[in-house]
């Protein structure tokens, strides 16, 4: 029996394979997986139509015992936990417990009952007797939807009792990022706990959080070049925190639907972006200042970032300008800077920069509320998705970061080193305090 072992990384690659498959005859508008294993196959899956994710959970006699032997399994050697597998892929022990209960959040579900063409998600399907109640539970809810099912690997006796429409493998032991034993386990479990704290659908792709103030001198060009970017399914999510001059006037006059005006709540820039992307319902948010200039594919580069990398947070790099004349200070800011991951690096020298940066909105319940006694924003989000160990930098230009002397954030200032230290002891503080609730 051919033993297959992958990866988070060789995961992917495999969703995506099973994927093509499926796309050239089946357009569905919700991915249901089976938890908790299933949860990277069907999040690839849903992300790749951009669908629902819902989950079903299906629980047997035995299920807890594995959990009992889970520190016991990442000690036995390789080739005994292959064997112990093959035997029970052989034993007559599934077929004699096939009682399945089955069970799903009823609260999620009525949200997506006008579903039409249902994708049913597992890992591998063995003995057929779960996928089969599963199958069963989900067209008792869903009595006028198309169901199909897809998974990795399906096992030959199962074929009797379900039909398994879309896979890559038959008989074969999977060993995946969901197993018990192995080593990327715990980032599985991590990542699928953050998912369990957000709703299952967001109704936009992007949102583009700004926060503004008296901006009137640069806004309609940044604006005009952030619209470019965005497609209908987008939104820009302007907070303004009491403009006094044209900037309010400005916004309004684009008359475009995927602006979001909204009253700031006047306690400096912290807590302006914070209400922003408080109100921000796109799966991705991007941080915007209110007198830079996009690229035109900026958007794109960065969601390819996402996808390829699995990334919770993309920074890109950027070139800075003189505001009147465009004339270049920097080429570029991850060479000015020498940024690049890690949570230590980041507090001792920040190498964020919130005009430069993307994140997936499922950290929005870790990173907000902001809080108020930190110096920065951009590095508390930073340093937030660190804990995550999912940043990556992208060696991309997207966008002319102006520098002038009205600009609120500024990376060439130095404080003196008594206000250093107590930024860096009140950002760790902080750091320690949520990442211990969350």
């Amino acid at each position: 029996m051919n033993y297959i072992e992958l990866s988070i990384k060789s995961l992917r690659k495999e969703v995506e394979k099973l994927y093509n498959r499926i796309k050239k005859d089946y357009e569905y508008d919700c991915v249901i997986f089976i938890a908790k294993g299933a949860y990277l196959i069907g999040k690839d899956l849903a992300y790749c139509q951009n669908v629902p994710l819902l989950e079903i959970f299906a629980t047997r006699k035995g299920n807890s015992f594995k959990k009992i032997l889970r520190p016991m399994l990442k000690i036995i050697p390789k080739k005994i936990k292959k064997a112990l597998r093959e035997k029970e892929a052989h034993s007559s022990y599934h077929q004699e417990h096939s009682e399945r209960f089955v069970s799903f959040d009823e609260s999620i579900w009525k949200l997506y009952q006008n579903s039409k063409r249902i994708l049913l998600v597992d890992d591998s399907v063995d003995t057929g007797n779960t996928i089969q109640s599963v199958y069963e539970k989900i067209k008792e809810y869903f009595p006028n939807s198309e169901i199909k099912i897809a998974c990795l690997n399906v096992f030959k006796e199962s074929k009797c009792k379900c039909n398994i429409d879309y896979y890559l493998y038959e008989n074969c032991l999977l060993n995946g990022p969901w197993s018990n034993d192995s080593k990327e386990y715990g980032y599985f479990y991590k990542e699928y706990q953050l998912w369990h704290s957000f709703p299952a659908f967001f109704s936009k792709r992007v949102s583009v959080a700004m926060a503004t103030y008296n901006g009137e001198k640069y806004i309609k060009e940044q604006i005009s070049s952030i619209l470019k970017n965005l497609t209908d399914d987008d939104e820009l999510v302007i907070s303004d925190d009491g403009s006094n001059d044209d900037t309010l006037k400005i916004i309004r006059s684009f008359d475009d639907p995927r602006i979001i005006l909204l009253e700031g709540p006047c306690k400096g820039i912290k807590q302006n972006f914070a209400n922003a992307i408080l109100n921000c319902s796109g799966k991705y948010i991007f941080l915007s200042d209110q007198d830079d200039y996009w690229k035109d594919d900026k958007v794109e580069i960065v969601l390819q970032a996402f996808k390829k990398n699995d990334a919770l947070l993309v920074q890109h790099d950027c070139s800075l300008i003189q505001s009147e004349t465009k004339k270049e200070l920097v080429s570029s800011f991850f060479e000015f800077r020498k940024c690049g991951t890690g949570v230590i690096k980041n507090i001792t020298k920040t190498t964020f920069l919130g005009c430069c940066m993307a994140f997936d909105a499922r950290m929005k319940e870790v990173i907000l509320p902001i809080p108020n006694n930190i110096d920065m924003h951009d590095q508390w989000i930073g340093v937030i998705c660190e804990h995550y160990k999912k940043s990556i930098f992208i060696s991309d230009k997207l966008i002319e970061y102006r520098r002038h002397e009205g600009t609120a954030s500024d990376c060439f200032h130095h404080y003196p080193i008594s206000k250093m230290i107590r930024n860096r002891i009140v950002l760790i503080k902080e750091y320690k305090e949520r990442i211990r609730k969350k």
